[in-house]
């Protein structure tokens, strides 16, 4: 029954998204090739302008797809659990934190096509404008730097990029169903507007003091470098632990809270009569 209210969910979640990730996959190659134009210096003058607009319909499909999914996340959500739907929804023969947990799923699968689909657009800009062969070849130069300078903190941090990534999405998401719950059941004084700024702020505030202070994976700074290097091994290890284990305390701790938050909601105080 979960794979069927999974399909379900993610049926009710891609039917508009696929149209506008094909939109947005192809208004963000025209907007490379239009950089690509643009940045020559033969480009005839009246092509400037259409180069421009092709580069501000491709950011603005990135955008839409991101608000896209955001949207249809809460749509689903709250339609299917508390609006006249829900009392359908109530009816099949699973337990509540079923339903809850294919919403979970089909909302973190989203967000992951929307990476996909971006890094692809992203691709399209450093593949056309370094000419397809001197990207490849800057990209196994970086890969060689990870492995040569050295491979147990690189493997480490990049294993840790990838669980911040997760924790991230299951953050965003677990965020979203706790506030449309707590809106849907209309709980008094619950702080949620606070705790939704207290969230952020410590979020953003670590994520900028781990890139800028203690550096990250996404560093690939030449003097970032040689200050790691001559740095002592345990001062290095310290740094750089600490640098990826804060993001991840953070997410965890919102998607932890927010999880156990909403199920706890939705199980026990969700008044169906």
């Amino acid at each position: 029954m979960f794979k069927k209210l999974l399909k379900r969910d993610l049926k009710y979640l891609t039917s508009v998204w696929w149209i506008l990730a094909v939109v947005t996959l192809v208004a963000n190659l025209i907007g490379a090739i239009s950089v690509r134009i643009a940045s020559s210096q033969t480009t005839p003058f009246f092509l400037l302008d259409l180069t421009s607009l092709g580069i501000f319909v491709a950011i603005g499909t990135m955008i839409a797809l991101v608000v896209l999914s955001i949207v249809r996340v809460i749509r689903r959500f709250s339609q299917n659990l508390f609006s006249d739907e829900g009392y359908l929804t109530f009816l099949i023969p699973v337990k509540r934190k079923t339903l809850y947990y294919s919403k979970l799923l089909a909302g973190c699968l989203l967000f992951l096509f929307d990476a996909v689909v971006l890094t692809i657009c992203l691709t399209f800009y450093v593949i056309i404008e370094q000419n397809g062969s001197a990207f490849f070849g800057s990209a196994m130069s970086v890969i060689v730097t990870l492995l040569t300078f050295n491979a147990s903190v690189s493997v480490y941090q990049i294993i840790i990029a990838a669980i911040n990534f997760f924790l991230m999405i299951l953050a965003l998401v677990t965020f979203i169903y706790y506030t449309r719950t707590v809106h849907a059941l209309r709980i008094r004084n619950s702080g949620a507007k606070k705790v939704a700024g207290i969230i952020i702020g410590v979020v953003i505030g670590v994520d900028l003091l781990s890139s800028i202070i203690l550096t990250n994976i996404f560093s690939f700074d030449l003097s970032v470098m040689d200050m790691l290097e001559k740095m002592p091994v345990g001062r290095r290890m310290f740094y750089q632990v600490l640098s990826s284990l804060s993001s991840t305390a953070v997410l965890a701790t919102i998607f932890g809270l927010c999880y156990a938050r909403t199920l706890y909601l939705i199980e026990n105080k969700l008044n169906l009569s």
